[in-house]
């Protein structure tokens, strides 16, 4: 469950540069060098222009290394979106999937050098009739993470710091059917669902609010509906 206030620090480009050498992860998206090149000789701007589709090929093995076996990605400028598919027309018939979506919003503020703010928000991302899903990633949000749930499915959760030179994320998520899925319905989803829709600083639109409770209610009834076979024999 994503904190209600998250407080983290600003790397340095030369932190992150240092990561991706290393084959790890940056942690924040790159400065704009816009101003850098503002200094250059003209020969100086037109090598960097010249070099930079090579330096993008020599970033791909550390970017792809950031993500899950599941998630593939296009190369942009910053990443704006989040796309795949999720077939569950088996669970259908025990109610409909939810993709429940988490982002930080940076702030643009800071409460010392270098400590930066951030503030969650969170809504239901739609999923067409053909299972395909699309989630936005607006030019404030610094993180996402992504809940895939299902009725009688193990939920799939997926988390993504959003990076330069990654411009869209292509996920596959993975949902193994589970034989007792009540105690995870319980135990897990109620809480995290329940929590997301009373927490007033998630803004959670009042439609989104709406479908979560029904979606609750309905998966209550029909866990009680399993139950009473079991308890009259």
């Amino acid at each position: 469950m994503p904190d209600r206030l998250t407080v983290g620090r600003d790397a340095a480009i030369l932190t992150n540069w240092r990561r991706l050498a290393l084959g790890g992860c940056p942690v924040r998206a790159f400065h704009s060098h816009a101003r850098l090149r503002t200094r250059l000789p003209r020969l100086a701007r037109t090598a960097l222009q010249k070099w930079s589709g090579f330096a993008w090929i020599l970033l791909l093995p550390a970017l792809s290394g950031c993500l899950p076996d599941r998630a593939s990605f296009r190369i942009g400028m910053s990443t704006s979106e989040i796309v795949g598919v999720l077939d569950m027309s088996e669970s259908e018939s025990s109610g409909p999937p939810l993709i429940l979506v988490y982002k930080q919003h940076y702030l643009f503020a800071e409460v010392e050098p270098g400590v930066i703010l951030t503030h969650p928000t969170a809504h239901l991302a739609a999923i067409r009739p053909d299972g395909t899903f699309s989630i936005s990633i607006p030019t404030d949000v610094v993180e996402v993470e992504a809940f895939f749930i299902a009725p009688n499915h193990l939920t799939d959760e997926f988390r993504f710091h959003k990076q330069v030179g990654i411009g869209q994320i292509v996920y596959r998520p993975y949902l193994p059917r589970m034989p007792d899925w009540r105690n995870h319905f319980y135990t897990y989803l109620v809480p995290e669902l329940e929590h997301v829709i009373v927490e007033r600083r998630y803004d959670l639109p009042v439609h989104d609010q709406a479908t979560l409770s029904a979606w609750i209610l309905d998966q209550r009834k029909r866990m009680e509906a399993l139950r009473k076979p079991h308890a009259d024999s």
